[in-house]
């Protein structure tokens, strides 16, 4: 069985602590060039994945020489000897799951280094789970001999153990193949075509939605199966059309498709049909597009995930928001125990995160984390009540800060809440200088969980606060429609206010704060140091739109659909045009008294680079001094490779820190 989650309870749970030393590292920062390149180590474990009868665990890991291994462990017997293969240093593994309780499946690539445009070659294996029978599928298809694209298995069909369902790239295609997981032979299941990005299977295997992404990315393109077509000769219509969070990559709460039901012509997806303020789990008929059930909506906050047996069609149960926290809706009560008593065990600084479920149903595979703890993964025994750690994220990586929950209200009422990180070696009463840090979006949130640069920041005497205003994802779309055409007005507020929060409790300073932003993220910085400059020591802006007019129009060269979304977000260029002005960075360049440092990717196509241009001309224009820092072949994201951009970046983000904003 494929179940994407988990289940149930009684009174505590005994967690032993038995990481596999193999793999174990000492901690030794003098091996890193830089101190802080501990915080970008690639993991040291990850994609693990539980056999469906539960019996064994198979996971990538890495070793100190960063060779890639594919690991199979016993988890019925501890003194078995795990068994695997070495796939050297130059492969890096991308996925691993199990087709049946004998057989693993793993894709692998070869890490690229160079520009956007470089793209890796991907090869698909499988082995038997004693590490042997090693196979390369399409090793003979010249047509795939140099794919680049090799999906995970969108089904791994019910009652056939032997066959999946995988999208390959086949020339310009992305199409689906119906793969014998012993033999390697193949067949074509569905046909793409050369804007195909993805595929959703139904209950049985077949070809239910494919989706392709428009508008730069920005857009995402549902299409279902016409009623009476099926197979390789389907045929598809457009169902719906989505905005996709280039910022984050969340579930888009409008429609997000996330299991096969038990009917061949049903999904579960993610939704608000009609008028309803909360997304919640609907059953939704893809054929004729229409919904047929609510399933489950929370009563206050959106859903944020829910788990499906792919093997029944089934909802199993879900994950949604409670005052910033995520919190579990199981369909069964026994299920809904086993998960409030480990929610007890680890207590409220640590999240656990259901990634699979045995067929019987009583073995769990859970990661475990927090703004203090990375990943960490355990196996749950139902019928024992007993969870054993079977490995760690990032072992050598110490945790710098402790996480935490902060309500407040907004000057006009509005109650929110923020997550806030603060050094773990602080005394009582002791204040470290802060850092605002906003989130992208906004049309987004900020979550309760590990982040590599609240962590750095932690590490570096830091504390982090990370504001969830208005106009963020999570809390209904009442909520997020209140930040509509608020850029620079209520939303900008609600950050100053958790600003104001934060002093007026004796847990920040108020003549030591910065405030930093990534996206829209880094507009809400530029906009503080516009509209109300002096109130933070120093701004650092990444990514950002500052000139809301011509961000308008760049919009509009991409489509209409992600056009009107901005409008609807930012305001319309003719009618709307004076209050544009009135929030528009670069437009107010001259009111800027903070010390700033600007930087953007030369190949970001959600904020055109021309944006920071935009900026630092206008800076210069009214006689503002500012950082620049152009980052060569990045795209919409931080830096995170091992190269000489990702140094100087942070090399200057923290000199810049440390001149403005010292901490001890």
């Amino acid at each position: 069985m494929k179940t994407r989650f988990l289940g149930s309870c009684l009174a505590a749970i005994a967690l032993v602590l038995t990481p596999t030393t193999a793999f174990a590292k000492k901690k030794d920062d003098s091996k890193y060039d830089r101190p802080y390149d501990k915080f970008f180590e690639r993991p040291m474990m990850w994609s693990a994945s539980l056999s469906p009868d539960g019996t064994h665990l198979a996971m990538a890991r890495r070793d100190k020489d960063d060779n890639n291994f594919i690991i199979i462990q016993d988890l019925k017997n501890p003194n078995a000897q795990p068994t695997g293969i070495n796939l050297g240093d130059e492969l890096e593994v991308q996925w691993v799951d199990w087709a049946n309780d004998n057989r693993v499946l793993y894709s692998v690539f070869k890490p690229w280094r160079g520009t956007l445009n470089s793209r890796p070659i991907i090869r698909m294996f499988g082995m038997d789970k004693d590490g042997k029978n090693n196979l390369l599928f399409f090793k003979n298809n010249k047509q795939i001999s140099r794919s680049q694209v090799i999906q995970s298995p969108v089904s791994f069909i019910p009652n056939d153990p032997d066959h999946v369902m995988v999208p390959v790239q086949i020339g310009d295609d992305l199409d689906v193949l119906k793969v014998n997981v012993k033999t390697g032979k193949s067949s074509l299941a569905a046909k793409g075509s050369s804007g195909t990005r993805g595929w959703l299977a139904d209950i049985n295997g077949n070809a239910a939605f494919y989706i392709t992404v428009t508008d730069n990315g920005s857009t995402l393109n549902y299409y279902s199966r016409i009623p009476g077509t099926n197979g390789k000769n389907a045929k598809f219509q457009l169902a719906k059309t989505v905005r996709r969070d280039t910022t984050s990559n969340s579930t888009n709460l409008d429609f997000a498709p996330v299991g096969p039901a038990a009917s061949p012509t049903q999904y579960y997806v993610i939704a608000r049909p009609g008028d309803a303020n909360f997304a919640g789990v609907h059953l939704y008929d893809f054929e004729q597009n229409k919904f047929i059930k609510e399933v489950f909506t929370p009563p206050n906050s959106d859903i944020v995930s829910a788990l499906i047996d792919e093997r029944t069609g089934t909802f199993e149960g879900a994950t949604y928001l409670e005052k910033g926290r995520v919190r579990y809706k199981m369909a069964s009560k026994r299920d809904q125990a086993h998960i409030k008593a480990l929610e007890q065990y680890f207590g409220d600084g640590v999240v656990p995160r259901i990634l699979g479920v045995s067929t019987d149903k009583n073995e769990m595979l859970f990661s475990a984390s927090g703004p203090g703890q990375a990943p960490t993964y355990h196996v749950y025994d139902k019928s024992e009540v007993y969870a054993r750690e079977v490995g760690k994220q990032m072992p050598e990586l110490e945790s710098y800060g402790v996480g935490e929950i902060v309500t407040y209200k907004a000057r006009d009422g509005l109650e929110l809440y923020g997550y806030l990180s603060q050094p773990k070696n602080l005394k009582p009463g002791e204040k470290a200088p802060l850092i605002m840090f906003p989130h992208g979006g906004p049309e987004s949130r900020s979550d309760f969980r590990y982040s590599f640069i609240v962590q750095m920041l932690n590490w570096k005497g830091y504390s982090v606060f990370e504001p969830n205003f208005r106009g963020s994802t999570g809390r209904g779309l009442e909520f997020a429609d209140k930040g509509r055409r608020q850029w620079g007005k209520a939303m900008q507020n609600d950050v100053d206010d958790g600003f104001a929060h934060l002093v007026a409790q004796g847990i920040a300073d108020k003549d030591k704060a910065c405030i930093m932003g990534f996206s829209y993220g880094g507009y809400a910085a530029l906009a503080a140091a516009t509209l109300t400059p002096n109130q933070y020591q120093c701004v650092v802006a990444g990514a950002a739109p500052a000139d809301l007019f011509q961000m308008l129009r760049s919009e509009k060269s991409k489509g209409e659909f992600g056009y009107n979304y901005w409008t609807r977000h930012i305001g319309h260029m003719t009618d709307d045009a004076q209050d544009i002005i009135q929030v528009s960075p670069a437009q107010l360049a001259a009111n800027i008294d903070d010390p700033m440092l600007i930087h953007h990717g030369d190949r970001d196509f959600i904020v055109p680079f021309e944006q920071g241009e935009i900026m630092v001309e206008a800076m210069e224009e009214a006689g503002k001094d500012v950082t620049f820092i152009k980052m060569n072949d990045i795209g919409h994201s931080w830096p995170t490779e091992k190269d000489e951009v990702r140094n100087e970046f942070f090399d200057a983000l923290l000199a810049f820190f440390d001149e403005h904003l010292p901490a001890k």
